[in-house]
């Protein structure tokens, strides 16, 4: 579908498809360990940090999938990021509410 809709309107990753952001951020919240809002706020947080700073892979699809796969897999990417980082953080009880 992203590939069709950027095809159709020669475009890249437009801001106006959010179907790539909310499934990153959906895969970010599996790796949640505790449903407390500070949780999810912080994978929230780390999601947006990932999926603006695009860390490789991520700009790997992000520059280089010209397809619409690209749009949605830099966004998986850095949910996978985000959800690690936030293990790494529950592991090490860094978080003060648990």
């Amino acid at each position: 579908m992203a590939h069709l809709v950027q095809k159709e309107r020669s475009v890249h990753d437009p801001g106006w498809i959010v179907m790539d952001e909310a499934l990153g951020m959906a895969l970010t919240w599996m790796f949640i360990q505790n449903g407390h809002w500070s949780h999810l706020a912080l994978c929230f947080g780390l999601f947006r940090f990932f999926d603006i700073f695009k860390i490789w892979p991520a700009t790997y699809f992000d520059r280089d999938v010209t397809h619409g796969a690209g749009t949605i897999l830099d966004d998986i990417v850095s949910g996978v990021y985000a959800g690690l980082v936030y293990l790494l953080i529950e592991y090490f009880n860094i978080l003060p509410v648990s």
